[in-house]
């Protein structure tokens, strides 16, 4: 069996913990929220949720954080600290905390995800293999839209696919972002062309796609090496 603790009860964390009582080898045993946070104290899943000040008392495996980019980053400490492997699904690090990340990753086990989705990161090589294909003269756009409680825009998988296409073509696409209602996640990555448009696009309708990476995460993550692991190593795709 394989104990996690998640810091941030959200979305996320409520998805996962759903999950869970679906699974036999991986188990939250933990939960964290920040310090004066209302839902310190409350039970979620038959777990009392924590205060963060006492985190550095874990008796968790692996450590799966979906915070916030300062909160994210107290968490790799702590990770590293108690030598313990982390999931980081916080998105919107700057390039400063994500060059920390990969510093602190030589000393702990460390997947660093922006998206744990299965068919997002198949689209990643999608999206790689129409950059490098299509001539200069397409041009390329990339449309993401989220609920309207996201807090970073555009997001890290619109982030994550721009980078993927300068490096094919040298130079970022332009990223359009929609914070409305309760959307769980959409991305489009349009190539207009002379005569013709491919459009490539994944959809999310539940979290439960998500929850399902973090549970493939764990398990990979689990005795793992130090070193700085991502989506496609856990998902089998690299």
């Amino acid at each position: 069996m394989i104990n996690i603790a998640i810091f941030g009860y959200g979305r996320m964390g409520s998805a996962i913990l759903s999950l869970l009582n679906e699974i036999n080898d991986v188990r939250a045993v933990e939960l964290y929220e920040r310090d004066g946070s209302p839902l310190v104290g409350q039970e979620k899943f038959g777990i009392i949720i924590q205060p963060d000040s006492e985190a550095n008392q874990t008796q968790a495996d692996v450590l799966v954080d979906f915070t916030e980019p300062f909160s994210a980053m107290n968490h790799f400490y702590l990770a590293v600290q108690l030598k313990k492997p982390i999931i980081v699904g916080t998105t919107g690090l700057s390039k400063e905390q994500l060059d920390e990340v990969r510093n602190l990753s030589k000393n702990v086990a460390c997947l660093f995800a922006p998206n744990l989705s299965l068919g997002v990161n198949l689209l990643y090589d999608l999206v790689k293999l129409a950059a490098q294909v299509l001539p200069k003269d397409y041009d390329i756009t990339i449309v993401e839209a989220h609920h309207r409680h996201k807090l970073d825009a555009p997001s890290g998988t619109a982030y994550q696919i721009a980078r993927l296409i300068e490096t094919q073509k040298g130079e970022k696409p332009e990223i359009h972002s929609i914070r409305a209602g309760e959307i769980v996640g959409e991305h489009r990555v349009i190539f207009a062309g002379p005569g013709e448009t491919i459009e490539l696009s994944h959809s999310a309708s539940s979290r439960r796609a998500f929850a399902a990476g973090v549970v493939q995460a764990v398990r990979f993550l689990y005795q793992r090496q130090p070193g700085l692991y991502f989506v496609g190593n856990a998902l089998g795709l690299r």
